[in-house]
């Protein structure tokens, strides 16, 4: 009798046990796609909660841009709610959202939109070879699936297009559904267009082939929005839609973008031409767009035995070119988000414009093409101080008036590292005037000479030229109070008017005797028993917020020894604040490349990027912190690409700073190759019209070639 009862008193537990794991065991992991990693092209993730998109967070949807319009995508595969943004566009001052293009909504019968099922299988994949991106996934409303992908690219400028005239401002973008549904029954493509309160007199029409979308921003400058959906024989979709379960179902929208400063519109207007022209055309344009990125990327850096560092720069020089155009200059973080209000800063002109120059002047040249164009708001900002010339602002829009406040505003230095750019820009391409016909690169040396003529003040008991009340890149200096005779400044209004005397001897023109005085007599504060620069007035040893004293070894290249390089370095690399923003790594990387420290060079280069990339996509972040990670800071991209061409490329653009071999008239070269890379090669550098590529070799061989 005992027996049994323990017997049964068993198969009571096993039996609860058995309905207690069927009730409660644990839900299967969702499938997951398999993934590359570390492909030098691609990069992949099969986590659909990895990029959340905007709905929650939008810390790591991806970044795709043409240069003039940006938007971010999503896990679902689309921009929805996304801010998108146009490169130039403000409103005032600010950076002006446009409305939202990028959105792709399907809803069902009941008018319920298909939601991403996260626990289908799922991966997306950003091709940075080819310019888009590609989302494997599957919709749900209730029971209702559509598995399939998505692929979204925003189409690049240099792409031909024999139907119709590429829009001068703005651009085509294009989203495709390739579908399967599980069901037999009716859904909807809606349009999402939904325009901020800031845009007025918004008309939205809808003819026959198209939704034509039109509104005028604040400063009376009208955006139109084309869209339209097809099948994939090209014919327009008119919802609702019938399907049939498991056959398949294509969907394209395609968007033009364009920016105009005239008034409304007709619906036959040129955008709208440009949508009919187009009908029937995705897999032309898709070609099209692939292969001018392919075409892109004949200008590339290839790196053999560090695929980590391979696949982080071809992302860097993928964010930054989808920043770029020849039209505008860049804001930090790219067409990506408005953080900043857009503004343009020293960043472009000193982070990115480097970066491009080489290899993408046809790019590079929109960041002095701006401030060319804005040369009359940096007039005005010079007279409403009493001096002459130009001042660029510290932070500029689309007038070039200054738009921020003290102590910001008294970061003069800006106005010389536009006029630094400018200026290399001419010597790597042989142009003075670009397409802004009012100005050209010797109107902006000459007249931010003029500017620091009058800003100087003579110390006539030590005879010598100084510049006072500013503040210098190390913005903490003094807690953020206003110092005297920043080296960094200083160094760099004396090499704009050494640039500015080069030029108009180069050109025969005139220019006054004072500014060779300037020049010469400029202070440049230096400790003689240090043997190193000091890094302004009054100067203790503090912490700095960024890389500031460093800079005048690289980029600027000022003239010093060998001992004073290596003091300045040393010091000044210590007291950098390890919190402070991605832009100070990547300059000690050049700097310990050109002196011959490769350990170090590599260490630096490391440290520039890999605490900062975010997600799966590699974006960029502006600091170790987890502040601004909505973001792709583009600022830092320039950077990092920086320590690869001119560190351990060793590349130097005009002037040899000593050591460093001549590979053609005023471009020299003293590589550093990290020891674990087997080869660096930076392919098709442009100099003087003519491309070449550089190799090198481990021993620091280097050798030169045409481009083919």
């Amino acid at each position: 009798m005992r027996r049994r009862l323990v017997a049964g008193s068993i198969f009571a537990v096993v039996a609860v046990a058995v309905v207690f794991l069927l009730v409660f065991k644990p839900a299967p992991k969702p499938k997951r796609l398999p993934i590359k990693t570390l492909d030098p092209w691609i990069l992949q993730s099969n986590d659909p909660k990895a990029v959340i998109g905007f709905k929650d967070t939008e810390a790591y949807a991806i970044y795709l841009g043409n240069g003039s319009i940006g938007v971010r995508i999503g896990s679902d595969g689309t921009g929805r709610d996304s801010a998108c943004y146009m490169s130039g566009l403000y409103q005032g001052e600010e950076f002006l959202a446009l409305p939202n293009w990028a959105d792709f909504a399907i809803y069902d019968a009941q008018g319920k939109r298909f939601e991403l099922d996260a626990d289908a299988p799922y991966r997306q994949t950003l091709n940075m070879r080819e310019g888009y991106v590609e989302t494997e996934l599957t919709l749900k409303s209730g029971k209702q699936r559509l598995t399939g992908k998505i692929t979204a690219f925003i189409l690049r400028p240099e792409a031909k297009l024999d139907e119709a005239n590429y829009p001068m401002e703005g651009g085509i973008a294009a989203l495709r559904y390739d579908l399967k549904p599980n069901f037999d029954g009716r859904i909807e493509v809606r349009e999402q267009l939904k325009p901020g309160p800031e845009w007025k007199q918004v008309r939205t029409l809808k003819n026959q082939s198209s939704v034509y979308f039109n509104a005028v921003g604040p400063d009376e400058s009208v955006v139109t929005i084309n869209t339209m959906v097809e099948d994939s024989d090209g014919k327009i979709i008119d919802s609702p839609i019938a399907v049939r379960s498991n056959e398949d179902l294509t969907l394209v929208k395609t968007v033009c973008v364009s920016w105009t400063k005239e008034s409304y519109k007709s619906d036959t207007s040129t955008e709208q031409k440009l949508m009919d022209s187009i009908r029937g055309s995705y897999d032309k344009l898709f070609a099209a767009h692939k292969k001018a990125w392919r075409d892109l990327w004949e200008s590339d850096i290839v790196i053999e035995g560090d695929p980590k560092a391979q696949q982080a720069v071809h992302a860097m020089m993928f964010y930054l070119i989808s920043s770029a155009s020849n039209k505008w200059s860049i804001p930090p973080t790219g067409l990506c988000a408005g953080p900043w209000r857009g503004h343009i800063f020293w960043d472009a002109d000193i982070w990115m414009f480097p970066a491009l120059l080489l290899q993408h002047p046809d790019l590079a040249e929109g960041i002095v093409n701006y401030r060319l164009q804005v040369m009359s708001g940096a007039r005005e900002n010079a007279k409403k101080r009493g001096l002459s010339g130009v001042e660029f602002a510290w932070e500029s829009a689309r007038t070039g008036l200054e738009t921020i406040g003290a102590p910001f505003c008294d970061e003069r230095h800006v106005t010389s590292d536009a006029a630094f750019a400018a200026a290399t820009y001419a010597m790597v391409t042989g142009k003075d005037t670009l397409s802004c016909k009012e100005n050209s690169i010797q109107t902006l040396l000459r007249e931010t000479a003029e500017y620091w003529a009058s800003r100087v003040t003579y110390n006539k008991e030590l005879d010598r030229y100084e510049i006072l009340n500013v503040l210098p890149p190390d913005e903490d200096a003094n807690n953020n109070n206003i110092i005297n005779n920043s080296v960094y400044t200083n160094v760099a209004a004396k090499m704009n008017l050494e640039l500015a005397i080069q030029w108009a001897k180069k050109n025969n023109s005139s220019y006054p005797a004072k500014w060779e005085e300037i020049a010469q007599k400029m202070y440049i504060p230096f400790d003689p028993a240090a043997k190193r620069f000091i890094e302004y007035d009054g100067y203790k040893d503090q912490k700095t917020k960024q890389a500031d004293v460093e800079l005048l070894i690289y980029p600027l290249m000022y003239p010093m020894t060998d001992e004073v390089k290596v003091n300045t370095f040393d010091f000044y690399k210590t007291k950098t604040n390890p919190l402070g923003p991605a832009m100070t790594e990547s300059i000690h990387s050049v700097i310990a490349a050109e002196l011959g420290r490769q350990d170090e060079a590599y260490k630096y280069f490391t440290a520039s990027y890999e605490e900062f990339l975010r997600g799966p996509f590699l974006l960029f972040n502006e600091k170790r912190s987890k502040t601004y990670e909505n973001m792709c800071f583009v600022t830092a991209c320039g950077g990092t690409l920086q320590s690869v061409i001119y560190g351990f490329g060793g590349l130097r653009i005009g002037r040899n700073p000593g050591g460093f071999e001549e590979a053609l008239p005023g471009l020299y070269i003293k590589p550093c190759l990290p020891e674990k890379w087997k080869k660096l090669e930076i392919r098709n550098v442009k100099w003087n019209g003519k491309a070449y590529d550089f190799t090198v070799l481990p021993g620091n061989e280097w050798k030169i070639s045409p481009h083919n």
